[in-house]
């Protein structure tokens, strides 16, 4: 009797044992079950912030990308040449650079006699910095050949402010400081055989055959500033060589 008793109650025991480690698995098992959703919930949510940042990223490399092909667009369509110059026909730059290219370029440079009323011409070199072609053929005006005072020079007061070659209309624009032929007073004759000597020396060596001439803001339309042509064309006709 005692003996039936016992392994009674160690059955009992034992079932509650397994019970008990049963109840344990159980809960045990929902709590992992649960920690690994909650950790796929993270790592769901990092790749999703990867993803959009991936995105942004791709986003503001195309824009960076566009604007610079906007960039290079409005460079590429800026079809002229400009040089740029101050009042003493000097290199206007606000910050120059530690080298300077200077080179010795062969040029013609026209002249007008107001003796016999005929442009003449003279082949030379001019020293030509940092591309200013007008500049070194401006210089060239401001002295006469072989200190012949029959042919009318420029004065040292006159400079060109800025040079721009349009390569689509072939207009070559040349703006001066101020109207030096209204200042020199010179007869009409005078002044045109001047302003067409001044205009086949830029056309000439710049290989264009027509010339716009400022005054400042104001186009310069001749004497009586009546003409109506927005430019000069160059004219070789009847010019004499100088040796």
């Amino acid at each position: 009797m005692k003996r039936k008793l016992l392994t009674l109650s160690c059955t009992i025991v034992l079932c509650l044992s397994l019970t008990s480690c049963g109840l344990k698995t159980a809960i045990t098992g929902d709590k992992t079950a649960s920690t690994d959703d909650s950790k796929a919930t993270e790592t769901t949510s990092e790749n999703k912030d990867d993803t959009n940042t991936a995105e942004t990223a791709k986003e503001n490399t195309n824009t960076a990308s566009a604007e610079e092909t906007t960039d290079d667009a409005i460079s590429t369509n800026n079809n002229s040449f400009v040089e740029n110059t101050n009042s003493n026909v000097t290199s206007n730059k606000s910050e120059l650079s530690s080298t300077i290219n200077t080179v010795n370029r062969n040029c013609r440079v026209f002249y007008f006699n107001k003796v016999d009323l005929k442009t003449y011409c003279v082949d030379t070199n001019v020293k030509v910095t940092d591309n200013a072609l007008v500049t070194a053929l401006t210089e060239k005006l401001y002295s006469a050949p072989n200190n012949n005072n029959n042919f009318v020079v420029l004065s040292k007061d006159y400079g060109v402010r800025s040079a721009t070659l349009n390569y689509d209309t072939n207009v070559l624009t040349v703006v001066f400081n101020e109207n030096f032929i209204k200042d020199m007073e010179l007869s009409s004759e005078v002044a045109n055989g001047v302003i067409g000597a001044i205009v086949n020396t830029y056309g000439y060596n710049y290989g264009v055959d027509k010339v716009a001439i400022y005054f400042g803001n104001q186009l310069y339309t001749g004497t009586d500033g009546t003409s109506s042509d927005e430019y000069y064309t160059v004219n070789y006709s009847d010019v004499l060589k100088l040796d």
